[in-house]
């Protein structure tokens, strides 16, 4: 029986304008050298498989995988991942580090990192994990370039293998691949007829083109923001936060909607009368926790900034026993 539920990235704005990944089909993310396609794959990878429980098969054709698992870890600690290759941590950002590969651990990632897979190799893992019965939800195949391929003809001959490795095990594939580096003169946004393999055009259920405009321009203003450019099957662009420090991109955090905020205080809140705040903290965090539950895409902290729980140091008003740590747990993801 086929599965009908689709496989959200993480990426709020992205999830809306495509409705998530759907079963079935190719998916390709292509930009030019450096503008994060790992980076936003393993993204993806670490939201669906840990955050959201669903089983991922990752291919890496060009890292080795214990160094994807700490990109991962540092990404999702907010630790520097330069610290990475000389494997210098402080103690705190090293219990973080070990929290998130303990996560991951558990989490249903399956990672070959195996370099010039072929396809037949890379659906031959796919059935030994089914007859396993640890069968992936989502596919990710880093990067297209790499796939073994013998004759110019194999090129199309590989993408329609992946695409019915989507259709025959009901999964998503999501292929990372290259497109040309820009030409004199040529604008920097990049385009469809810019892709390495413009045959993907004509195979792929859906296209991402990723964008950031500050590799180019060395505006300041640009420094952590990117773009991915939905081309197939409608043509979109949704904003995203870039961070070169951590490498990964995050949803554009929007502040939590004032007539949201003002009528979960018109519920708890009297200026005339004297208020255990501890009991008024738990009261709004339930109510805080419902919301966040239909709104998964508030930043939590600042919801607790307008709400006078926190100052703008996450220091809890007059509650030292009440942790922010506490707090966030409440926060549900699925």
């Amino acid at each position: 029986m086929k599965n009908n539920t689709n496989i959200l990235t993480g990426f709020n704005d992205l999830d809306a304008a495509i409705g998530g990944f759907k079963r079935g089909d190719l998916i390709v993310l292509a930009s030019r050298p450096s503008q994060g396609k790992t980076a936003l794959a393993l993204n993806i990878v670490y939201n669906v498989a840990v955050r959201r429980g669903f089983p991922v098969a990752l291919f890496s054709l060009e890292t080795d995988g214990i160094f994807l698992l700490k990109r991962m870890a540092c990404a999702a600690a907010k630790i520097d991942i330069r610290r990475i290759s000389i494997d210098m941590f402080k103690k705190e950002q090293g219990k973080a580090i070990n929290s998130e590969l303990e996560k991951i651990g558990k989490s249903n990632l399956f990672i070959c990192d195996k370099p010039s897979l072929s396809v037949k190799e890379i659906k031959n893992y796919i059935e030994k994990l089914i007859k396993q019965d640890k069968k992936p939800e989502l596919i990710v195949i880093d990067y297209f370039d790499l796939i073994k391929r013998g004759k110019k003809q194999d090129i199309v001959v590989n993408m329609r293998t992946l695409k019915e490795i989507a259709v025959k095990f009901d999964v998503s594939v999501l292929v990372c691949s290259q497109m040309c580096r820009q030409n004199k003169g040529e604008h920097n946004r990049p385009e469809l007829s810019h892709l390495r393999y413009p045959q993907f055009a004509d195979i792929a259920d859906l296209i991402l083109l990723l964008h950031r405009e500050y590799y180019y321009t060395k505006d300041e203003s640009q420094k952590n923001t990117a773009e991915i450019l939905i081309e197939t099957p409608v043509q979109k662009e949704i904003g995203l936060k870039w961070s070169p420090k951590y490498c990964s991109f995050r949803n554009i955090e929007e502040p939590m909607c004032k007539k949201e905020i003002e009528g979960i205080l018109r519920k708890h809140w009297h200026p005339t009368r004297h208020l255990d705040r501890q009991r008024y903290n738990l009261e709004i965090l339930e109510e805080l926790k419902n919301f966040l539950k239909q709104h998964p895409d508030i930043r939590f902290i600042q919801s607790l900034w307008a709400l006078n729980i926190v100052d703008k140091e996450d220091r809890f008003y007059e509650e030292p026993e009440l942790t922010l740590a506490k707090i966030k747990e409440s926060k549900i993801h699925k």
